[in-house]
């Protein structure tokens, strides 16, 4: 009875390490909405023959605020 005793303690202490470890963590920092796509007008394509591909502009995380990268032509 006294080893089924101390197995019976010995797994609920092993069991609670783990959730006493979840609980202790800080709360994720808080970051706003990203804000929705803004409406830009899309220049002329560059001149050339190469095959160029428009990347639309989007917001970023700078670690701080969100912050818009503006669209722009890519070659392909």
């Amino acid at each position: 009875m006294l080893d089924r005793r101390k197995i019976l303690t010995a797994a609920l202490v092993f069991i609670s390490f783990p959730i006493r470890g979840a609980l202790a963590q800080p709360p994720p920092p808080f970051r706003p909405p990203m804000p929705p796509p803004r409406h830009e007008l899309r220049p002329r394509r560059p001149p050339g023959t190469r095959p160029w591909r428009w990347s639309r502009g989007r917001w970023r995380w700078n670690g701080r605020r969100w912050v818009w990268t503006s669209g722009r032509w890519i070659w392909r």
